[in-house]
């Protein structure tokens, strides 16, 4: 399971541009602040449903307000280890929650645990809310009856191999590191959710057992529903499944704790990057305290490098920094805040510490700092509204909700918290720099390269019926030839907005190797540059072609026509700021990439391949030593040619029709001259890797060992080979996670991926991580999954799963303009759009023997490489011990 999005502090941390809004004002976030019913039943058990009838979906989000810091000595881990016991299956549901919600077509069926809470969510289809509410009541009331050894042993290993996964990344070590050095070992934050693997190893059925009895009660849960749904039949049908459930006392393990009181200390730790950091964290109040507010507030402030103070003094003038970045964790008991840096070369650590804390202090006595203030309020509302446009369990509106009710007894905490940001003054925030972010109180950390060396009642026992949806058909979905490019418009009414996206035929794959990188660079600066002017445009990079998409206003639209047209023309330049920022946002992500295995492998991939060192990584951001030498002129000179040369295909949604489109995107179109096919097609088609060989990476410091494999197939990617994709390593009831995770354990989890490189070549990947000692088994049972996919014939069950899922994934699109223009684009150059008109057709027409046929395609290549990443030495034993005879 998908756990808490990490805290990579070396990365600058930015706010993410509202997917369909631009300049939100002080008074217009009201408008995107949900309406709800809430209801609290007998039992105690919250309920939160509001309408959202975009699309018919149902997102169900159930919070338990229990997580780590609720649990006793030799009992760490156990929220998250109860996370994933939660998926095993109850008394009147013995079948595995993924199996069941797979089988609906779901979609983010998953939970995650923080130190505050446990969550567990699902997007459905709304026919299918009746099960799942069905579902959901037994796992809160049965699921220990039907609890045994085998089920606890196989979630601990699972969990293992998690730990092992998480902490082979040396940042995740970090973060670890940070938050065992600021909490002493009595406080509930001192370990991370995952807990001292020591303590899953021992735990016994009878504590899990007693965890489960003590905190997963109606009483002390939230449950919200957001989606096509009527909110008082919603609340109806969960009182019929919830109200046998009996409430309960719960166990109080903290109210309130006082902020820790450390004295300055300065820790030094190493790692295996090579990259220099510098972190600095305060205890400051947690949620529900006057100070909460000011904190959050103050990060955004700094985050934005115009109006933060440090950021231009430390980065642009002293030039101590590559980049500084601001984080506010909030948390229940206890917040903190943290500034990390990364140290430019030839500086100490000593140099930047001091003159951070002289900066920090120099930043109390600024004083026109309204407009920052403004800005950043302002930010955080467009943040909130891309997050309420999404129908989603993970980030979206539900989550909004339940998040608000759990942690602030408010569910539109987060939709009126804009309102308290514009009650805050400069001097409010300097008030609290001066009483909480004293250098007396400060941990620093420095993070140096290492030197090469039983219920009352009974609830309802038969499963409801599930209703089957269908998918929305997009009869006004139309395609116009406008000379040598393409205009794909789809009439979707709307009052508000409009999207379109414009696609350029070059792909990060194209770029030529001293600009590696460039494209990764332009979608942050193009992005901040938009902005300025009010725009919010993001750019989506492929192998093969780049998306640049705006969703706006409709009284927008010839404002964003004007800055598309500047674009052209050449009026559009990047500023100096703008590029640097987005350039060292880059490097601090290859940063990260160096110990992460999958980014790896990515990595290497192209090379192995296509025997082409030059080629760029599939990673998308290039390579580090072309980054570096780029400069501000290659990037306006690459944008010129992304926008003049090479735009190919506009893609539009809104309430216009096609020829009302036709004349709105004119004056964008010209003549653009014939290309010659490009290198990246000519080197799929003439040069690909002729056998199958093994490759080994030496990373010794991780604890797992990837193994990969890659082949480029000579066809595109339609529905039926995603579906194919989808049944062989896609999600954890996927014959690739049935053999290495349910029946082998051997890992947290595999995936197999198509990714288009041209419009006639798809690489196939396989990934999978596995404990070294397996590796051997593992690889050669991978090999005969590739050889023999359908060693058991494909059942109809099976294939109505997947194409359940797909329809779901295909109409959760629909809710989101953004997302919509931008996979219409990649269907029109992959010459799929027939196949979306009318979805339900599509999927009815793929059967057992084509999908059977399909996945042969997948995987009968005679290329195959496989790539390991890991302890060479290790590897080398495995492949030894298991015959492994491949060229190496």
């Amino acid at each position: 399971m998908k756990k808490h999005i990490k805290a990579i502090l070396i990365l600058a941390i930015t706010l993410s541009g509202c997917s369909n809004t631009s300049n939100i004002r002080s008074n217009e976030l009201n408008k995107y602040k949900p309406e709800f019913i809430k209801k609290e039943l007998s039992n105690g058990l919250t309920v939160i449903a509001h309408q959202d009838s975009r699309a018919p979906l149902v997102t169900v989000n159930l919070w338990y307000k229990v997580g780590a810091k609720d649990e006793q000595a030799k009992q760490s881990g156990f929220a998250h280890l109860f996370e994933h016991l939660m998926f095993t299956g109850s008394k009147h549901a013995p079948d595995n929650h993924f199996t069941a919600m797979q089988s609906l077509g779901a979609q983010e069926v998953n939970g995650t645990t923080n130190h505050d809470r446990t969550r567990y969510f699902q997007t459905i289809p709304k026919g299918a809310l009746d099960y799942t509410l069905w579902l959901e009541a037994h796992r809160m009331q049965h699921l220990t009856q039907a609890l045994d050894n085998t089920k606890l042993e196989a979630e601990k290993q699972v969990v293992q191999k998690e730990y092992q996964q998480r902490y082979s990344n040396p940042f995740n070590v970090m973060m670890q590191t940070m938050a065992q050095a600021a909490y002493p070992s009595s406080h509930p934050y001192h370990l991370p959710p995952i807990g001292n693997i020591d303590d899953v190893k021992t735990a016994s059925l009878d504590t899990v057992t007693q965890w489960f009895k003590q905190y997963y009660k109606p009483n002390n849960a939230v449950l919200v529903l957001s989606g096509d749904l009527d909110p008082i039949h919603a609340i109806e049908k969960v009182e019929a499944h919830f109200s046998a459930i009996s409430a309960g006392p719960i166990p109080i393990s903290y109210q309130q704790l006082a902020v820790p009181s450390v004295a300055k200390k300065h820790l030094v730790t190493t790692h295996t990057l090579d990259t220099r950091q510098l972190l600095f964290s305060w205890h400051v109040p947690g949620r529900n305290t006057r100070y909460n507010e000011t904190f959050n507030l103050l990060a955004k402030v700094l985050n934005n490098p115009d109006s933060s103070y440090l950021h231009q003094k430390l980065v642009e003038e002293l030039k101590l920094a590559h980049s500084i970045s601001f984080m506010h964790t909030e948390r229940q008991l206890s917040s903190q805040f943290v500034i990390a840096a990364e140290l430019a070369p030839n500086i100490t650590t000593q140099q930047l510490e001091k003159a951070l804390f002289e900066a920090l202090t120099a930043l109390q006595s600024e004083q026109d700092m309204a407009d920052a203030l403004a800005r950043a309020a302002e930010e955080y509302a467009i943040e909130v509204a891309k997050q309420s446009d999404m129908i989603s369990g993970q980030s979206g509106r539900a989550h909004l909700l339940a998040a608000g009710e759990v942690y602030y007894n408010d569910p539109h905490y987060y939709f009126t918290r804009q309102q308290k940001h514009q009650n805050l003054t400069w001097h409010d925030l300097v008030d609290a720099t001066q009483t909480w972010l004293q250098p007396s109180k400060a941990l620093t950390i420095s993070y140096l390269p290492e030197q090469l060396t039983i219920p009352t009642t009974e609830l309802i026992t038969t499963p409801p019926a599930i209703i089957e949806t269908p998918a929305p058909a997009l009869q006004s979905l139309h395609s116009k030839n406008i000379g040598d490019k393409q205009l794909v418009h789809l009439e979707q009414p709307s009052d508000t907005e409009f999207a379109l996206t414009l696609s350029s035929n070059i792909g990060f794959l194209n770029e030529p190797t001293q600009l590696q990188g460039i494209t990764a660079i332009l979608a942050k600066a193009l992005k901040a540059n938009a902005l300025t002017q009010g725009i919010n445009l993001n750019t989506n990079r492929h192998a093969h072609t780049t998306h640049f998409s705006v969703v706006a206003p409709n009284q927008h639209k010839n404002k964003v026509m004007q800055y598309l047209l500047n674009l052209k023309s050449g009026k559009v330049q990047l500023s100096n700021s703008q590029f640097n920022e987005a350039k060292q946002h880059v490097l601090n992500y290859l940063a990260r990439l160096q110990g992460d295995m999958e980014s790896t492998a990515l990595n290497e991939i192209s090379n192995v391949l296509l025997f082409d060192a030059t080629l760029a990584p599939l990673s998308g951001f290039g390579r580090v030593e072309a980054v570096k030498e780029l400069q501000l002129s290659d990037a306006n000179n690459y944008l010129r040619l992304l926008f003049n040369e090479s735009l190919s295909t506009y893609t539009s949604v809104g309430n216009e029709n096609i020829d009302q489109q036709l004349d709105y995107i004119a004056p964008l179109h010209q003549h653009r001259a014939d290309t010659k096919q490009s290198f990246i097609t000519r080197l799929l088609t003439d040069h690909q890797h002729p056998h199958p060989d093994i490759h080994i990476i030496d990373r010794p410091e991780m604890k797992q060992t990837l193994i990969v494999a890659a082949h480029v197939l000579s066809n595109g990617v339609n529905q039926k080979a995603r579906t194919a994709n989808a049944l062989l390593g896609s999600g954890p009831t996927s014959r690739l996670n049935q053999l290495i995770r349910s029946e082998k354990q051997w890992s947290y989890g595999g995936v197999t991926k198509l990714t288009p490189l041209t419009t006639q070549h798809t690489l196939f990947t396989l990934m999978a991580p596995v404990t070294p000692n397996a590796m051997g088994a593992a690889l050669t049972e991978l090999k005969a999954l590739l050889q023999s996919p359908l060693s058991s014939e494909l059942t109809p069950n099976e294939l109505a799963q997947s194409k359940r899922q797909s329809k779901v994934r295909f109409t959760n699109l629909l809710s989101n303009k953004a997302n919509l223009s931008s996979f219409l684009a990649l269907s029109a150059e992959l010459n799929t759009l027939n196949e979306l008109v009318d979805f339900d057709s599509t999927l009815r027409a793929i059967s057992l023997q084509s999908t059977s046929e399909a996945m042969k395609t997948l995987t009968n290549a005679t290329n195959t490489q496989w790539i390991l990443i890991g302890d060479r030495t290790k590897i080398e034993t495995q492949l030894a011990a298991n015959f492994v005879n491949s060229k190496i």
